[in-house]
């Protein structure tokens, strides 16, 4: 399972490329830890990684909220803060379900537009532009995390990985110059 409770902390596990973090969560005052290193010297103070790893807290503007404790392997530092983020975004969405259950969630992408709430098919034209829901100034209510992290696209794992060195090429797709003469 990607996202649990553990002795009182939120645990989930993010991955990406070679690196899988390791993301301990309860609620607190913001202190960030990685791999028992502030956050700001892991990854440097204002670089695209640190913007990178902490973007589900920042998408929620819940910065001071909660204590993170952040064990991550592998891999390069980009590949570091993907997996980061992912941990982040489980562990939030799992705080969400616990402390609002009236709401339902739903881990699947349901495409806009296919069926009404009244079970009717309803239609949408070719040229119609999404919704794009502004999300408020303050801090967003705990039930609509999930919703926002999810269209972020912060729950999504990113799957891709290096392409593996072939058999008589030079790299995975590139081969020798071919000389005809």
């Amino acid at each position: 399972m990607t996202a649990q409770i553990v002795n009182g902390y939120y645990h989930a596990i993010g991955r990406r490329k070679a690196s899988a973090a390791r993301v301990f969560m309860k609620e607190g005052t913001g202190k960030i830890t990685v791999n028992n290193r502030s956050i700001d010297d892991f990854f440097g103070k204002d670089t695209i990684w640190l913007a990178k790893a902490l973007a589900p807290l920042n998408l929620i503007k819940q910065e001071d909220m909660f204590d993170l404790t952040v064990t991550v392997k592998g891999g390069g530092v980009n590949g570091q803060a993907g997996a980061v983020s992912l941990g982040v975004a489980r562990a939030l969405n799992l705080f969400a379900k616990k402390n609002s259950p009236e709401v339902a969630f739903d881990d699947s992408d349901a495409v806009a537009g296919a069926t009404a709430t009244d079970g009717t098919d309803t239609e949408v034209s070719a040229d119609a532009e999404p919704e794009v829901e502004v999300l408020p100034e303050g801090p967003l209510g705990v039930e609509r995390w999930h919703k926002a992290i999810r269209k972020a696209g912060y729950l999504t794992r990113d799957s891709r990985r290096v392409l593996r060195k072939k058999v008589g090429l030079v790299k995975a797709r590139k081969a020798k110059q071919f000389s005809k003469r």
